[in-house]
């Protein structure tokens, strides 16, 4: 399944802030565009296990398990096999929380027209959430959160993201990365498709 890399798919960019993220799809949550590729992913493979006659059956079937709680079981089942443990009762509770969190306003208004996944991932870099050479030690707990997508109208003074990192402040490079990542325009974009191409039966 072919989609658009141009732009985040999802809003957290960092490690615990991803799974944070997956738990909220698990839970039936989560953005509508992460939870919708996240049931075609499913139903695909559904598909190539044969367990579904077509991808609308594994579609509904993958939405079955979200609903149920099925889906958030077997991924608590998947990390427990691996050594890894959830909370009893708050799934995040294990997960590591930055020490500080930096919020990223615009100076303007408009919509968002474009958000430059690169520019994002490189400001993720930044603050600690990835390596820049071999020996570079991961941060679990920084990286940022989107607080806007593709589409959506901000007022000058929104939040665009929220930076999560170690230091008393963040990088002021991350912050011009998020800025300038974040496109403006005085009209909607219209909304691109989800899923460009399939190159699997």
């Amino acid at each position: 399944v072919i989609t658009r890399m141009d732009a985040p798919l999802g809003r957290a960019v960092g490690n615990a802030l991803e799974v944070r993220e997956a738990l909220s799809v698990l839970r039936g949550d989560g953005t509508p565009l992460l939870r919708q590729l996240t049931l075609v992913l499913a139903a695909r493979m559904l598909c190539a296990a044969r367990l579904v006659p077509d991808e609308a059956a594994g579609l509904q079937r993958a939405d079955e398990a979200l609903k149920s709680g099925r889906a958030l079981a077997r991924f608590r089942q998947l990390v427990a096999g691996q050594g890894g443990r959830l909370g009893e009762r708050d799934d995040e509770a294990t997960l590591p929380v930055a020490q500080m969190q930096t919020r990223v306003q615009t100076q303007a208004a408009g919509y968002v027209t474009r958000i430059d996944a690169e520019r994002i991932g490189r400001a993720s870099l930044l603050l600690g959430a990835g390596r820049t050479a071999p020996h570079s030690i991961i941060d679990p707990a920084a990286g940022l959160v989107l607080a806007v997508g593709v589409g959506d109208r901000v007022a000058t003074g929104q939040t665009l993201a929220v930076l999560h990192h170690a230091a008393a402040t963040p990088p002021a490079e991350a912050e011009a990365l998020v800025l300038a990542a974040i496109e403006l325009g005085e009209t909607p974009t219209e909304a691109e498709p989800l899923v460009m191409e399939r190159i699997t039966r």
